[in-house]
């Protein structure tokens, strides 16, 4: 079984199929997890709860506590969220090899009823198709332009 991304549905459906006995190949053009693991909702999720967090120190003289000047470390913050997304990521991996799902990292194509990737040709009996979506440009925007920002970019 060949699965092309390895986003949230792609890792999910190579591992299930590992997990029920299938050789799986899974092939990856960027990082395993996806948008949502590497540049969307856990990014996210992690700076937001840094952002609560401060928010809350800073009205705890509310509630009786003081707590003195409170400074914010931005590098810090982005390194913490990486931090986060790494672990994560890594934990992606780990479950791959455990699964002895065999993870190509390079962008593959479909040709004559074989995926071909990096001078290889892989031929499968089943093949899933869960390669997701990347950030588009609209009609004169340059999209270059170090004003513009992506969803990708952002964080």
């Amino acid at each position: 079984m060949v699965v092309l991304g390895g986003g949230p549905a792609g890792d999910v459906a190579a591992l299930r199929a590992s997990q029920l006995g299938a050789e799986v190949v899974l092939i990856e053009r960027a990082e395993l997890g996806g948008t949502c693991l590497n540049w969307g909702c856990i990014p996210t999720k992690s700076l937001l709860a840094t952002a609560d967090l401060l928010r809350r120190i800073r009205g705890a003289g509310d509630l009786g506590i003081e707590v003195g000047e409170v400074t914010v470390d931005f590098p810090r913050m982005m390194e913490r969220k990486e931090e986060v997304v790494l672990a994560m990521r890594r934990g992606v991996e780990s479950a791959c090899k455990r699964r002895k799902v065999e993870v190509i990292r390079a962008q593959g194509r479909l040709e004559d009823g074989v995926v071909a990737v990096d001078g290889r040709r892989i031929e499968y009996d089943h093949l899933v198709v869960c390669v997701g979506t990347e950030p588009s440009g609209l009609p004169g925007l340059d999209m270059a332009h170090p004003s513009v920002v992506t969803s990708n970019g952002v964080l």
